[in-house]
């Protein structure tokens, strides 16, 4: 890696990026993105960002560029040739397009795309779902108040 030509004010721009996303990611948002299959106690959930940056450009690079985690040249010459080739999960299509919506105010297309992404959660998270439609006919019985 050492001795390459590369583009100052664009690796600038990229890391301006970056440190927009971190400071957002510090907020913690929610898990949206699902693992493949169910993994023990319900681990393995991503952050939207994560599951994105993770596609583009890997973690442990990102750290090294932002001087945060220092890597071996040969791994970072091994993380620059793995970038951009992760595929995104599934998942995160329909989620954009169910954010999309919500955002533009198509209730109708919202709902679909919710629809759809509860159908898909079902073929393999079926009991998690189940816990989820009892805990939410519990907080709607408000038993304590």
């Amino acid at each position: 890696m050492s001795g390459a030509d590369f583009d100052t004010n664009a690796l600038t721009a990229t890391l301006v990026h970056a440190e927009r996303f971190l400071a957002m990611h510090r907020m913690e948002p929610p898990l949206v993105v699902p693992p493949p299959a169910p993994l023990p106690g319900n681990d393995g959930w991503r952050r939207m960002g994560d599951a994105l940056l993770d596609a583009s450009l890997p973690a442990p690079l990102l750290l090294h560029l932002m001087g945060q985690k220092p890597l071996a040249d040969a791994e970072v010459a091994r993380l620059v040739a793995e970038a951009g080739k992760a595929p995104l999960p599934a998942s995160i299509d329909v989620l954009a397009r169910m954010a999309d919506a919500f955002r533009e105010g198509r209730t109708e297309d919202f709902n679909r795309e919710v629809a759809a992404h509860r159908e898909a959660l079902s073929a393999t998270f079926a009991p998690q779902l189940a816990r989820v439609a009892r805990e939410d006919a519990f907080n709607h019985l408000q038993p304590f108040y």
